[in-house]
């Protein structure tokens, strides 16, 4: 039991260490007058509670000004307040900093993932956490704070912050991911033993293949795929399937992904650029295909794929993106679903790439008619995209919040599984309707529920 408290600074003149709270609040929270500890986030002080018989609401929690400046809260911070007996210890909070990486040259503080990261934080300061975003170089390890950023208005300033209780990652590279400051920042967050860490990594498209490789229900639904060790390997699926698509491990966005078609001529292929056109070509032989391949794919990891026989929706394949969310309970459950339409002679379905959203109920309708229903085909997608969820965070041994499962149907209308993203994007009909997309909230209460344990 708790309740929310406004921080307000106590007199210039108050002892040192106090905290002052009416008699109704401590009745409430079950606190008497003497010497407590509260913790915020990492940082704890201990402090003299006094009680005043005036009450008030909102509810108000004086502090002294060296609590406020060990605590690192803010006056008129609206906090929720609790007793944990897990710490023996009076909490604000619970503190979430959500992890991202900075960016100068973009609109927003953390490039492409602002909006996200904005809508959490308003979000989860409205629901009486302490929340703020941060970078690596944000941290300050010798004081054990972060100088966070904050959003209150529509300008965010910085605000001096303890470190979180809770850490969302929304890193948004995979470059930013493996620099040393980010890789150090995280071992050193993680070495924080009652700090809860979300969708630390991304990941790898061979990887999770090989996870859910290993469950029969899931296996099924996975096209034929190996990790592309040498060029045998391409040279056997350029000679046994009609399409093929080699893909980087650590790829995102749809870029990087080559897609070789099988002509008359020889063969006919296409590489996704971010940013750029897609690169065109045809070669005329098994021999040369490979040789063009080896030229243009320059990461390290690639896996190669047979390329399906997708529906098409006007002209273009679509997938279904299923955005799996953990409820208050710790379990998973579907969000949400759309289906991505490609550009009539696209390789990639993604927004950035000119695809369009539709209700997948819709598209399933459309391209099938009356031959399949549209609910029991929805219904099994969500079946699959569970049970994938289930299986990656089970095999990978790391926590997530939510993560995003891409599946197509092809002309056959059987079920394929495309890919995984621990840290999806928001494509959703509901988003633009919405002050804050229902997704936002749902997170942020998933969040706010594994602080207060």
């Amino acid at each position: 039991m708790g309740a929310r408290v406004i921080i307000k600074v106590l007199r210039d003149e108050a002892p040192v260490r106090t905290m002052l709270l009416s008699h109704r609040l401590a009745d409430e929270l079950g606190l008497r007058a003497g010497t407590t500890r509260l913790r915020v986030g990492q940082s704890e002080a201990c402090a003299q509670i006094e009680l005043s018989k005036q009450d008030s609401r909102p509810q108000r929690l004086f502090l002294s000004s060296d609590l406020i400046d060990s605590l690192y809260v803010s006056p008129e911070d609206c906090l929720y307040m609790w007793w944990d007996k897990n710490y023996s210890s009076l909490r604000l909070g619970p503190v979430l900093g959500i992890m991202g990486s900075r960016r100068t040259n973009t609109g927003g503080v953390f490039g492409q993932t602002t909006e996200i990261i904005r809508d959490c934080v308003r979000l989860a300061r409205r629901r009486g956490m302490l929340a703020y975003a941060f970078s690596p170089r944000d941290i300050d390890w010798v004081s054990k704070s972060v100088r966070g950023w904050v959003w209150t208005g529509a300008v965010p300033k910085r605000m001096r912050c303890p470190l979180p209780d809770i850490v969302y990652d929304r890193v948004a590279s995979r470059r930013s991911e493996t620099s040393t400051r980010m890789t150090t920042a995280k071992e050193n967050l993680l070495q924080i033993s009652n700090l809860q860490y979300y969708n630390r990594v991304f990941l790898n498209k061979w990887d999770v293949h090989k996870m859910l490789e290993s469950y029969p229900e899931l296996k099924k639904h996975l096209p034929p795929t190996q990790e592309l060790v040498n060029s045998k390997i391409l040279e056997t699926y350029l000679k046994k399937y009609p399409v093929v698509f080699v893909k980087p491990t650590q790829g995102s966005l749809g870029a990087g992904i080559l897609r070789v078609a099988r002509s008359s001529k020889g063969f006919a292929y296409r590489l996704t650029r971010l940013d750029h056109p897609d690169y065109r070509g045809r070669a005329s032989t098994v021999a040369g295909m490979v040789r063009v391949a080896e030229r243009l794919l320059r990461q390290d990891q690639y896996i190669v794929q047979r390329g399906l026989s997708l529906a098409h929706l006007n002209g273009g394949p679509f997938d279904i993106r299923v955005l799996l969310q953990k409820s208050t309970r710790n379990h998973w459950t579907v969000q949400s679903m759309v289906a991505r339409v490609a550009q009539p002679g696209n390789v990639i379905s993604n927004l950035a790439d000119g695809g369009q959203i539709i209700n997948p109920r819709r598209a399933i309708a459309a391209v099938f008619g009356p031959s399949i229903k549209p609910s029991l085909m929805t219904l099994r997608i969500r079946r699959i995209a569970k049970a994938a969820a289930l299986a990656i965070e089970k095999e990978i041994e790391y926590e997530f919040a939510e993560v995003g499962i891409d599946l197509a149907v092809d002309i056959n209308a059987k079920i394929w599984i495309i890919e995984a993203n621990s840290r999806p994007g928001r494509q959703t009909n509901e988003a633009g309707q919405r002050r804050v997309s229902m997704s936002v909230v749902r997170l942020v209460r998933f969040l706010r529920s594994r602080g207060l344990q």
